[in-house]
């Protein structure tokens, strides 16, 4: 049996960036993983990055899996928190 080179496949749930008013709630939608050797490795998928809704800005959530080889696959979701007013500018 050959070594294993293949990084698992990472999929975002939902959208790559997500809008939020300020100071609301945010869910993270999360992400799903799979390996081509290890099967569904969705619970092993470490998260990083904190979002502040009650500060306007631009904040990014990491999602890293790797494998039981060490094969490594990471990808972003990009959160936006504004203002409600401007929300409904953007989407007008």
């Amino acid at each position: 049996v050959g070594e294993d080179k293949i990084a698992p496949i990472v999929t975002l749930n939902g959208s790559d960036e997500v809008i939020i008013a300020k100071g609301t709630n945010f869910l993270d939608p999360g992400a799903k993983s799979v390996d081509n050797t290890d099967g569904n490795i969705t619970s092993k998928i470490q998260r990083s990055g904190t979002v502040d809704t009650n500060k306007t800005g631009d904040y990014e959530i990491k999602y890293t899996s790797s494998d039981i080889s060490g094969n490594t696959t990471e990808i972003e979701r990009k959160i936006v928190v504004m203002l409600h007013k401007r929300i409904y500018m953007q989407i007008v």
